[in-house]
């Protein structure tokens, strides 16, 4: 049988306002990660990965999240989800 991938780990330090970022990862397609902070609202748009991925924030409160406009159980500020067709997370946050 095929071996699961290890999830992919997005970590954010206290978002600002914007901002973007590549993950490269040899052999594989770059990943583009993108936020924005609107007052409560941090939205967070990954590319495609090839599994799961784990985002994780730092320094700020989430009280609830969705993953492509679908409400996802918030643990401890990590949300996890299925990334293979590319995800909006948009996360309500203190």
């Amino acid at each position: 049988g095929e071996k699961a991938l290890d999830p992919l780990t997005v970590e954010l330090y206290t978002p600002g306002e914007s901002g973007e970022f590549v993950i490269h990862d040899q052999g594989k397609d770059d990943i583009r990660v993108a936020y924005r902070r609107e007052g409560s609202t941090l939205t967070v748009e990954i590319d495609p990965t090839p599994g799961h991925v784990e985002l994780i924030c730092y320094g700020i409160q989430v009280r609830r999240a969705t993953v492509n406009g679908k409400i996802v159980e918030v643990n401890a500020g990590r949300v996890a989800f299925d990334g293979q067709t590319g995800t909006v997370v948009t996360l309500e946050i203190d």
